[in-house]
């Protein structure tokens, strides 16, 4: 027969395994089977069902059924495994009785011996697997190091690189959880997401660098890039946000919703922090709530504040127990301590002064040094700067006042032009509203005044009763006083005169002057 290529010869039909092949064994080209070259593939056993291919693929079967090799040294020592595919050089290499294992890719699954239900996808994925159960790798190197750890899920280059004994681990991600030897319960999506985490438990990352640097910390959940970045042993924490709680490193049980927001804390704990930058500079203070855009942003070690609206308490270094409600509300204190301000700009210039408390609209809003003073209404104690121990409820009230201290204001516009006057007490709508500088100066009823606005130690009660004087107003006689009292009141005479009066226990009536 002349020489002919393969591809000039005519098709076989179906193969019985007795047709002859030539093979080249020690140099020598000789003749054997279809059936033979097959059993070459897959050493006689019991084991059925069985397909091989390459060199070394499945030589140690003996028992193992429906199990597919492809490629050199793949399932090579399987003897009583089921239902494996090994598919790229070494891949399932030294598995023996491990059951339904999936492994595509050079030393993909190379060391697994009797762990059963993986899956690996890429060049040594899964590579030191012995005994770990229902893992499931995909990515150059991804869950390389894992041993017995089971449960765990790896989708990217290195993820899970280095876990050996973790449980119930989820990363997604180029070098996500890379660094998990024995953590458990973790969860990355992410480039570097988890990546330095070695023992911590019940993590949750997601973003770009999510939880970089943890190691041993627990129950923290960062989603975001690089939020909870520098956190390692820092535990229960949530972050939510690009950024935020970014410099974490031991602090625990802080909450940072939005972009930045307890971006420097450090070792600070129980912090709760939404809005963008809000809490931005806290490092160690404590129990700090925050909550809208730059609320409490420069606290840094301050404790137990509690800011919300856009600004609240933005300047706060080391204040605390101060609380804040409202655009601006306590914006540029910074040391103060135990102050409580609730509405737009109430106190906002506020610096260094203590135990205020202002709700309203700009309720001592200039307060800056001023401390143990109470504003309740819009305006209320509006223009104080250092004045201290005020009082003032209604719209306006204490509005101009200044450095005036010990003043007590109840009532629309009550007291409102005050600026320096002290120990003033005024009760009713426009009551006292006069006064300037006075002091010691008491007025009661609706738009009571007293005689001068600059005086000292005066008095109008109702328009009645003054520190100096009192005024009366006729009235038929009144019933007799109980024993050892007597009424002075004033009455007509019958004659159209007014007269004053007293009457006694006894009802006798004495009169003291009679109109002339």
């Amino acid at each position: 027969m002349p020489n002919l290529k393969i591809s000039q010869l005519p098709a076989a039909a179906a193969l019985a395994g007795t047709e002859l092949v030539p093979v080249v064994q020690g140099g020598i080209t000789e003749q054997t089977t279809v059936q033979g070259v097959l059993r070459s593939a897959i050493v006689a056993g019991t084991g059925t069902d069985n397909t091989a291919v390459g060199p070394n693929t499945l030589a140690a079967n003996t028992t193992g059924c429906q199990n597919v090799a492809v490629g050199t040294n793949a399932l090579l020592t399987n003897c009583g495994g089921n239902f494996n595919s090994a598919m790229g050089v070494n891949a399932l290499r030294d598995n023996t009785s491990g059951n339904s294992n999936s492994a595509v890719g050079v030393n993909a699954l190379l060391c697994n011996t009797t762990g059963n239900d993986n899956g690996a996808v890429g060049v040594n994925a899964l590579r030191c697997n012995t005994t770990g159960c229902q893992n499931s790798a995909m990515g150059v190197n991804a869950l390389r190091c894992n041993t017995t750890g089971g449960n765990n899920s790896a989708v990217g280059v290195n993820a899970l690189l280095c876990n050996t004994t973790g449980n119930d681990n989820g990363a997604m991600g180029v070098d996500a959880l890379r660094s998990n030897t024995t953590g458990s319960q973790n969860s990355a999506m992410g480039v570097n997401a988890l990546r330095s985490n070695t023992s911590g438990t019940s993590n949750s990352a997601m973003g770009v660098s999510a939880l970089f640097c943890n190691t041993t910390g627990s129950g923290n959940s960062a989603m975001g890039t690089n939020t909870l970045y520098y956190n390692t042993t820092g535990a229960q924490n949530s972050a939510v946000g690009a950024s935020a709680l970014q410099s974490n490193t031991t602090g625990c049980n802080n909450n940072a919703v939005g972009a930045n927001a307890l971006l420097c804390n450090t070792t600070g704990s129980s912090n709760n922090a939404m809005g963008s930058s809000a809490l931005r500079c806290n490092t160690t203070g404590c129990q700090n709530n925050a909550v809208g855009l730059n609320a409490l942003y420069n606290n840094a070690t301050g404790n137990d504040n509690n800011a919300m609206g856009v600004n609240a308490l933005r300047d706060n270094t080391t204040g605390n127990n101060n609380s804040a409600m409202g655009v601006n509300a306590l914006r540029d204190n910074t040391t103060g301590n135990n102050n409580s301000a609730m509405g737009y700009q109430a106190l906002v210039c506020n610096t260094t002064g203590g135990n205020n408390s202002a709700m309203g609209v700009s309720a001592l809003l200039r307060n800056t040094t001023g401390n143990d003073n109470g504003a309740v209404g819009v305006n209320a104690l509006r223009c104080n700067t250092t004045g201290s121990s005020n009082s003032a409820v209604g719209v306006q009230a204490l509005c101009a006042n200044t450095t005036g201290g010990n003043n007590s204001a109840v009532g629309v516009n009550a007291l409102r032009c005050n600026t320096t006057g002290c120990q003033n007490s005024a009760m009713g709508r426009d009551a006292g509203c006069a006064i300037t500088t006075g002091s010691t100066n008491i007025a009661i009823g609706h738009a009571i005044q007293v005689d001068s606005p600059t005086a000292d130690n005066q008095i109008n009660i109702g328009g009645r009763y003054f520190h100096d004087r009192f005024i009366y107003t006729e009235r038929v006689d009144p019933a007799a006083p109980a024993a050892d009292n007597v009424i002075v009141y004033a009455k007509d005479n019958g004659s159209g005169k007014t007269q004053l009066v007293a009457r006694f226990a006894t009802g006798a009536v004495q009169v003291l002057a009679t109109e002339p």
